[in-house]
């Protein structure tokens, strides 16, 4: 049994300045005409160029996310200002919902996507600064498929649940790593009850069936071990 090497972590360092001034009217011509764009110049233009949104598409929700931002920095506008510059933004610079990359198994050419995203970003927006870096990198760690362990464990498996068990590879980073390099114990596997798939998602569960099924397992396992 092997759990993967896991990665995870995407950091994105943001660094730009603001500056004060007025109202920059040569921004207005990046800006499609709409309802909304006149208040978009006057509030946003205030505190940096109107056109730099020109360079986004987001959601409603990460338009609303960036105004309220904005606002918290100190941007100015009445309740009527705000509600037609976030219709505005979501109608004329409107972004899909982005998809999640599961970095532990994404492909190179996924993992080459993000980096795209972040050069084109860079190519739009000279003034602020982009980088990408692993934030955490365990190895991955392998336990001998003829370890005794294995063996108690697959047969105990089919004993009590009648299947023939599966060696894979986890999808993320078990405690098995560091039993297997720090305590030095390489015969170490990861097995317990409940769905991979469901592992660490909001609905996450485990039945009851699937706890007694694996005491079983275990029980047979240790006395197999022991005997």
């Amino acid at each position: 049994m092997t759990t993967r090497g896991f990665r995870t972590g995407i950091a994105l360092a943001l660094a730009f300045s603001v500056t004060g001034g007025g109202v920059l009217g040569f921004a207005q011509d990046q800006l499609p005409d709409a309802l909304g764009k006149d208040q978009v110049v006057s509030v946003c233009g205030k505190c940096h160029e109107p056109q730099r949104v020109a360079a986004l598409r987001l959601t409603r929700e990460g338009w609303e996310d960036v105004i309220a931002k904005m606002m918290s920095l100190g941007a100015k506008a009445t309740d009527d200002e705000l509600k037609q510059i976030t219709d505005y933004l979501a109608e004329q610079f409107k972004g899909e919902v982005a998809k999640p990359i599961n970095l532990n198994s994404a492909s190179a050419v996924e993992l080459e996507s993000v980096a795209g995203l972040l050069r084109k970003a860079a190519a739009r927006m000279p003034e602020v600064k982009f980088t990408i870096a692993d934030r955490l990198i365990v190895e991955p760690t392998r336990a001998p498929e003829d370890a005794p362990l294995i063996g108690a464990l697959t047969e105990a498996i089919q004993r009590v649940t009648g299947r023939t068990a599966s060696l894979v590879a986890s999808p993320g980073t078990y405690d098995q790593k560091h039993v297997a390099r720090i305590a030095g114990v390489p015969h170490c596997v990861a097995y317990g009850p409940g769905e991979l798939d469901l592992a660490h998602q909001p609905d996450e569960y485990c039945s009851v069936d699937d706890i007694v099924s694996c005491t079983k397992v275990l029980a047979l396992a240790v006395m197999t071990l022991s005997s």
